[in-house]
């Protein structure tokens, strides 16, 4: 078997540590996310389609849960009111569907005319600023969103007085 922790080649431009132009696993990452994306994006549930159905169908076919099988129907869904964020992965290849479902959870409850905005908020997020940069994780990604949510919705994030006095009649229980 090779060995896959060779030195690689020192490259001075920025790119994501999970798609190094001199490494052989990374290619194949790269090309499979973009395979995995472009395959689900074909064949995601059209207008007449039954959703469930659909994603019930794709599940025996791929051995996955039905779950699993919605979870990358929405995050391959959610690319088409992200365009600049799609055109970014079909360059780089840098995001997997694991990522995809992360940013279509984490946007639910923006406004859609928010979400050009969020659109290039999150190509910025995405793009490399120094050579072999490591992805940021679901968690970084959740919180860049959230604090970009709370900026730009009024009211996203405040408490309410109803929570709190229903949260401190709760704890009084006792």
């Amino acid at each position: 078997m090779a060995d896959t922790c060779t030195q690689l080649k020192v490259i001075d431009t920025p790119f994501w540590a999970n798609t190094h132009p001199d490494d052989p696993v990374c290619h194949m990452t790269v090309r499979i996310n973009k395979e995995i994306y472009s395959t689900l994006k074909k064949v995601l549930p059209k207008g007449t389609d039954n959703y469930e159905t659909s994603i019930t169908r794709l599940a025996a076919r791929l051995g996955k849960t039905t779950y699993k099988v919605e979870q990358a129907f929405k995050g391959v869904g959610v690319m088409w009111i992200l365009p600049n964020l799609e055109k970014q992965l079909l360059h780089l290849g840098h995001l997997d569907l694991e990522y995809l479902a992360a940013i279509f959870r984490n946007l639910q409850d923006v406004p859609d005319e928010l979400l050009p905005d969020f659109d290039h908020l999150l190509v910025d997020f995405f793009t490399p600023t120094h050579p072999n940069q490591l992805l940021p994780s679901l968690a970084e990604l959740r919180e860049f969103i959230k604090q970009h949510k709370k900026a730009r919705i009024k009211g996203f994030g405040e408490e309410t007085t109803a929570m709190i006095n229903r949260f401190l009649a709760f704890r009084t229980q006792d």
